[in-house]
């Protein structure tokens, strides 16, 4: 059944003059990721909405769940997965765990070059985007608590990370290289900071 999503997203003061920009480009782009993930139904659409303090979008038609799909996971090399006579590692076991895999034939899983390494790949039907949150405390049910800098996640095991104020802590190379361990090669990092504290040279930023 859908449903409307309301997300807020309170911030440092932004500047007047670009409420009206900032709150569309945040809605808009809310909108776009829930599209190219199929989770609206036909003509939905999203408001925008900004104060000094505050953005948030409504977007209507929102689906609980995505339609099942076909994915390919992309497991580990070859030449780690299998052993001389072709049978699985405990690494391989492990990484088909913790994909959700268990039980796979390994003689069903695709080789293919990624850059110079022979990866093995497996076949999956994804049926729903997971999202967890993580936090040095449990405002919820939702959030895990835990120390950032040592996230009870799996190497590779998602797909985009957001870091949110985490630059401004002295533990932040912990908390980035934590980053860097559970996102794959082609994984996303997002950060969200406050101008106050970055600037906005994004030259300098990047």
């Amino acid at each position: 059944m859908d449903a409307t999503l309301l997300v807020e997203l309170f911030c440092e003061e932004l500047p007047p003059k670009a409420l009206k920009r900032l709150g569309e480009a945040f809605a808009e782009g809310l909108h776009r990721g829930l599209a190219k993930r199929e989770m609206l139904g036909p003509d939905s659409a999203a408001r925008a909405f900004a104060t000094p303090r505050r953005l948030a979008a409504s977007i209507d038609r929102v689906k609980s769940a995505s339609a099942p799909r076909a994915v390919q996971v992309k497991l580990m090399p070859a030449a780690v997965a299998l052993d001389a006579a072709g049978r699985p590692t405990a690494a391989l076991l492990k990484k088909l765990e913790a994909a959700g895999l268990s039980g796979t034939d390994v003689s069903k899983l695709q080789r293919r070059l990624d850059g110079k390494a022979e990866m093995l790949f497996a076949d999956a039907v994804g049926d729903r985007h997971q999202v967890l949150g993580f936090d040095h405390f449990a405002i919820d049910a939702r959030v895990t608590g835990c120390d950032i800098t040592a996230v009870p996640l799996e190497d590779d095991s998602v797909d985009i990370a957001v870091l949110s104020l985490a630059l401004m802590g002295v533990n932040r190379d912990g908390y980035l290289a934590q980053t860097c361990r559970i996102l794959p090669v082609d994984g996303q990092l997002w950060l969200a900071e406050t101008t106050n504290h970055l600037g906005t040279d994004e030259t300098r930023i990047r």
